[in-house]
């Protein structure tokens, strides 16, 4: 009865990684956070939990957690580009792919993962801003307007977009439109009640 009880769960699980929807989302997050208080150290399990504060658009927790798991495994994220199975095109393998190649700066690669989701979820504002973000730093500021206009119009509480617009207002010497920009970005993260206002915002330079 407890084993099959258990298959279940387990089952219940993979369903969910192939189909990911917001919910799905918050409850995987819910499990690995339960995970990670009885296993503290796991790096694999911080990982995951790192890839879903990602998707659920967490920026704080995201950085965070990244920044823990550096610090408990520096190799992890080298270590686990030798194992991870690219083939393989769930929605949650798809995001552990585009969160993978971010942090390892290999941007191409992250940008082809987050298209990928992209086309499977093209109204998730954050899908869009990470690929805006990623498409900034590549310098491709004509790709990133249109997806911050995408974007904004699914969600104008995203501070991704924001910034970015920042960014780019800057860059076009608009000083009054970046500034404006700026402080709705701070009033964004403040909202959301983020503790390390500056350096979310130093994340999204």
């Amino acid at each position: 009865m407890l084993k099959n009880f258990y298959l279940s769960i387990i089952f219940l699980i993979f369903f969910i990684i192939l189909s990911l929807s917001s919910d799905d989302l918050k409850y995987l997050k819910t499990q690995f956070e339960q995970q990670l208080k009885k296993e503290p150290q796991n790096s694999k399990v911080l990982f995951n939990l790192m890839v879903v504060y990602g998707a659920l658009g967490d920026l704080e927790n995201l950085y965070n957690t990244y920044n823990l798991l550096i610090a408990t495994d520096p190799n992890f994220l080298k270590n686990l580009k030798k194992d991870i199975k690219e083939e393989d095109s769930s929605i949650f393998n798809l995001y552990k792919l585009a969160f993978l190649y971010y942090f390892l700066e290999d941007y191409d690669k992250s940008i082809f993962y987050f298209e990928r989701l992209y086309d499977l979820k093209p109204n998730d504002d954050w899908v869009i801003a990470f690929l805006a973000y990623l498409y900034y730093l590549k310098d491709n500021l004509n790709k990133t307007k249109e997806l911050i206009d995408k974007g904004l119009k699914l969600n104008k509480d995203n501070e991704v977009f924001h910034a970015l617009l920042c960014a780019l207002y800057l860059r076009e010497n608009r000083y009054f439109s970046a500034l404006k920009e700026y402080f709705m970005t701070l009033s964004i993260v403040q909202r959301k009640g983020y503790k390390n206002i500056f350096g979310i915002l130093k994340n999204l330079r």
